[in-house]
């Protein structure tokens, strides 16, 4: 498959761009700490994604913080990404966990911090690997407390 192909008179660019993205809730609390709210999170987030046009390869909920590693458009602006993403995934988590409301009273899911990263240095099945399997260590800390 080319990067470019033709969809009757116009030019469409194929070519994707990987990111691993790490999202914090406000004021990093331990809000996936129940598998419920692992799950309907881990729903909405990947809904969330695919809805803009991300390809999601893996992500994984820690209590304090989500992982994803993400394939989307070049020509989207990863940042744009990130704001749709966060903003939507709020409404839909507020809406889907009506007590997570009682938690973070001013309205708002996420934190202001995103970390996400090019991949070049790290193959992509590294990365998807960490993600899968990484994040079991948040959890065995919690149970160890």
């Amino acid at each position: 498959m080319t990067d470019v192909s033709m969809e009757g008179n116009k030019k469409v660019d194929r070519r994707r761009s990987s990111y691993p993205l790490v999202f914090v809730p406000k004021y990093r609390r331990a809000m996936f700490g129940k598998p419920i709210n692992l799950m309907i999170v881990r729903e909405i987030l990947q809904a969330v994604f695919q809805k803009y046009g991300a390809k999601v390869h893996a992500i994984e909920l820690a209590p304090d913080h989500m992982h994803a590693f993400v394939e989307m458009p070049i020509k989207e602006s990863i940042w744009e990404m990130i704001r749709k993403v966060k903003q939507v995934s709020a409404r839909t988590i507020f809406q889907a966990i009506p007590n997570f409301r009682l938690t973070l009273r001013k309205g708002r899911f996420w934190s202001r911090y995103t970390y996400y990263e090019s991949i070049g240095k790290v193959t992509a099945e590294k990365i998807q690997k960490y993600i899968e399997e990484g994040q079991d260590k948040h959890y065995s800390q919690i149970h160890k407390k």
